[in-house]
């Protein structure tokens, strides 16, 4: 990440969230002061991690963006300490389907991520124009994407505008949370502007609820 130090200290407070506010006060917000939901510097950060978390469990997402980091992404040495930029588009392409196979990316979201990075590096696609639009717009917008879906698009925007107001039923570890937790469909419906918190917070019911050996996950 190369700028001015303003540019600096405003990337750094998107991505800490800093100017979010939940709805209303509630127990969790007393309990947990400044807990808010961490957002990526860009729209095509957002899109390559979203695709990467597609169908396998968070741990291993996590463990594959950070290689896909440390092999592509600009390092620089800060006290001692390396620290990783995100690959941009240019290195992403550069790369190409076998090295980013070799990272950990099966070779359909290696297809998937070289596609969206070609799109900007070759036709001008304005990705990061993308998360000005609204929320229903932007998602339509994302899933021209080959190997975009509804969810992949919803988590992208989300990740990277904080805009919390679409629910993602299309992933399991949500639909699962919700049934955990009893939210019944119809109180969905009223609670838009809690949405994307609602699915944040199912999803990690589900994900740290013991499950008997053998259930489904």
């Amino acid at each position: 990440m190369v700028g001015s130090p303003e540019a600096v200290v405003g990337v750094v407070k998107h991505v800490l969230n800093v100017g979010y506010e939940y709805p209303d006060t509630s127990l969790l917000v007393e309990a947990c002061p400044g807990l808010r939901p961490a957002l990526n510097p860009s729209m095509w950060e957002s899109l390559v991690k979203a695709v990467i978390n597609q169908q396998i469990p968070t741990r291993l997402a996590l463990r594959i963006t950070s290689r896909l980091v440390e092999c592509l992404g600009e390092r620089v040495v800060v006290g001692g300490k390396a620290l990783y930029d995100f690959p941009s588009p240019e290195a992403v392409l550069g790369a190409g389907v076998g090295r980013l196979r070799g990272i950990g990316l099966s070779r359909r979201k290696a297809e998937y991520v070289i596609g969206v990075a070609e799109a900007i590096v070759k036709q001008g696609h304005d990705l990061e124009g993308v998360g000005e639009l609204p929320p229903q717009e932007a998602v339509e917008e994302l899933r021209k994407f080959r190997g975009v879906g509804p969810w992949t698009a919803k988590l992208a925007y989300m990740a990277y505008t904080g805009n919390l107001n679409l629910l993602l039923p299309e992933d399991l570890s949500v639909s699962r949370g919700l049934r955990l937790a009893q939210c019944r469909e119809e109180l969905l419906g009223k609670v838009t502007d809690y949405a994307g918190l609602i699915s944040y917070l199912a999803a990690t019911l589900y994900e740290h609820t013991p499950r008997r050996k053998g259930a489904g996950t």
